[in-house]
């Protein structure tokens, strides 16, 4: 496993400034966020090499059909819904005890890099995960 070095912090936030900062509710990890009304803001990680950007979005539970990914404007606009997840069939009334994993409609809105090609983007979803590849101009 490789560690991060203060050099790959930098370029990091840098990247992360690059792409400006989504706007997140500020909630404590033990407090599940629940308003069926308000979007919530899914996970990314930003990563970039010599001809890239790569944003990995955590999306666990949504399949294909339920991401909307939208370029314009110089802004990436991820949007979809991600069902409850429940743990199948029960017996008896199902309750919640407690619940960290966020569902409903989510969106996040970033800001693109100048050298973006947004007429290249392309994008995959596997296992949970949207993987967004902007190319560079």
């Amino acid at each position: 496993m490789k560690h991060l070095t203060r050099a790959d912090e930098d370029r990091f936030r840098e990247i992360h400034l690059h792409f400006g900062h989504p706007m997140r509710k500020s909630v404590s990890s033990s407090y599940h966020h629940y308003c069926p009304e308000e979007a919530w803001a899914p996970p990314v990680n930003l990563y970039s090499d010599d001809e890239n950007y790569y944003l990995i979005v955590n999306l666990a539970g949504t399949s294909g059909g339920q991401i909307d990914l939208e370029a314009k404007d110089g802004e990436l606009i991820l949007s979809g819904f991600c069902p409850t997840p429940t743990p199948g069939e029960t017996v008896g009334a199902l309750q919640v005890e407690y619940m960290e994993i966020d569902d409903g409609r989510f969106s996040i809105t970033l800001d693109l890099p100048n050298d973006a090609n947004i007429n290249e983007i392309n994008a995959a979803h596997h296992s949970g995960k949207l993987l967004v590849t902007v190319p560079k101009m």
